[in-house]
């Protein structure tokens, strides 16, 4: 027999039946059953053909010698002849040689013919660890290559079964041995608020994030620590883990989150993040006078006060007053002073415009302690009181006569200036028009009213200094017999 791909050579020898004599010359004809191999010279009486063709499976030979001039044809009996597949070798590769969880690596085959065979071997080729079927492939050209990740940690012994062909019988590789190990990570903390104040809850987030090549997302267990002590634990989901506290003393806390690690990821420690936590305080704001007068001065008294509960009098008096400043806030959000603290108080003085003002003290705080807002404080500037007059103007007017009006504001006592601001006028309880003051007094005109009487009125807003006040209504007629109305006359 032989095997695929292997080259065969065919002989056949013509000789003359007695009493013939002689050496026959010509041409063989070579047939595997019907289909003809080829056709060859004798030389000698001796005819050869080689083949490499041959299927795999049983073949029958026949020679047929087609005659010449003196001697006549002839056909050798069949020649059985076997082929059988060709033996293969199949190598693999495994890249890159050593991996961890979530890379992908790379299952390399190749598959050759076994000599005497020849030729390029196709089908399939199934990758394995062990008995387990990590994956097939379809050859090409003899090679075939299998991407694959999601393998878990641990040690592979790993083989490329070419399961063979009608021209090539199937082997297996031998085992390569592959270890997967664990992906490493990588933790970062965040800490908000930072820095807090006693008794404040903090919110700890721990990121636990694949390092490349490995990938996927890491799941498990975070510990967090306050220096070597352990203040908690969560559970990562999607990579995040939490933990919150409310009872961390005061001063610098070095925290740090500890990822635990899983059957697929290996261990980290964030770096140390200082956690700061501050004592509270408590901001108190009054001021004197008030209510107030505009153009008095007002005297703001602050003080800001250690306040934790439970601080007995010897540990408040060993302890570092607050220092900094406090800003004086308005209603709006506007900074309108800042005092120093001296000792954990502070004055300021200042006039004021007049109305009610909303008012709150703001320490942002300092190393020791923790930032605070006072209560709102209600500071009431009242200004000098006015009385507002309607100056003199005709009673009366016709249809279509333009009115201008006057008013005079004057404050109660003189000595605090002149009054500023706006003036409106009224017709009948309704705004018409307004007037700016100017030296205490304002004008304005009234466009054409309707006939009849009207009561005019004058009222004055007020300004920073001096308040509102109203004038008493005057009348005023609007007389519409001067204008003749002619009838009109159709035809």
């Amino acid at each position: 027999p032989s095997v695929y791909g292997q080259e065969v050579t065919i002989t056949a020898q013509v000789v003359p039946v007695a009493p013939a004599a002689g050496t026959p010359g010509g041409a063989i004809t070579f047939k595997d059953g019907d289909t003809t191999l080829g056709t060859a010279a004798l030389i000698n009486g001796v005819a050869t053909l080689k083949s490499s063709s041959l299927a795999v499976g049983a073949h029958s030979i026949t020679a047929s010698y087609a005659g010449s001039a003196i001697f006549a044809n002839s056909a050798s009996s069949p020649a059985s002849h076997t082929v059988n597949k060709a033996g293969t070798t199949t190598a693999l590769t495994i890249t890159p040689a050593g991996t961890v969880f979530g890379q992908v690596l790379t299952l390399s085959t190749r598959v050759t013919a076994n000599a005497p065979g020849a030729g390029t071997p196709g089908g399939t080729v199934t990758f394995k660890n062990g008995s387990t079927v990590l994956g097939s492939v379809t050859l090409a050209n003899g090679a075939a290559a299998y991407p694959i990740g999601g393998l878990g940690v641990g040690a592979y012994a790993i083989t490329a079964e070419y399961g063979g062909s009608i021209r090539y019988a199937g082997s297996t590789s031998a085992p390569t041995n592959h270890t997967i190990g664990k992906a490493a990570t990588a933790t970062t903390l965040a800490i908000a608020p930072n820095p807090s104040i006693i008794g404040d809850t903090v919110l700890f987030t721990a990121t636990v994030a694949t390092d490349a090549p490995g990938s996927g997302t890491a799941g498990g267990l975070v510990y967090f620590n306050d220096g070597a002590t352990v203040i908690g634990a969560g559970p990562l989901v999607n990579g995040v883990a939490t933990f919150n506290t409310a009872t961390l003393d005061v001063g610098d806390h070095p925290i740090t989150a500890q990822y635990a690690g899983s059957d697929n990821f290996a261990a980290s420690t964030s770096a140390a993040a200082t956690q700061t936590v501050k004592r509270k305080t408590l901001v108190t704001m009054t001021t004197t006078p008030n209510p107030a007068r505009v153009g008095d001065e007002v005297t703001f008294s602050i003080t800001v006060q250690d306040t934790p509960p439970g601080l007995d009098m010897v540990v408040a008096a060993a302890l570092i007053a607050p220092s900094g400043a406090v800003e004086i806030v308005a209603g709006d959000g506007t900074v309108i002073a800042t005092v120093a603290l001296q000792n954990g108080a502070g004055t300021h003085k200042m006039t004021m415009p007049g109305g009610t003002h909303q008012l709150t003290a703001r320490y942002a705080g300092d190393a020791t302690y923790g930032g605070n807002t006072s209560a709102v404080l209600a500071q009431t500037v009242e200004r000098f009181r006015t009385t507002t007059t309607m100056g003199r103007s005709a009673t009366s007017t016709n249809l279509g006569q333009a009115l201008i009006v006057s008013a005079e504001v004057l404050p109660d006592d003189p000595a605090r200036g002149t009054p500023g601001g706006e003036v409106a006028f009224l017709v009948d309880g309704v705004a018409a028009c307004t007037g700016t003051l100017q030296d205490g007094t304002a004008t304005c005109t009234l466009g054409s009213l309707v006939p009849g009487a009207h009561l005019i009125a004058a009222e004055y807003g007020g300004d920073a200094t001096f308040d509102p006040s109203g004038a008493n209504p005057v009348f005023h007629t609007v007389d519409s017999s001067a204008f003749l109305y002619l009838p009109r006359i159709t035809r």
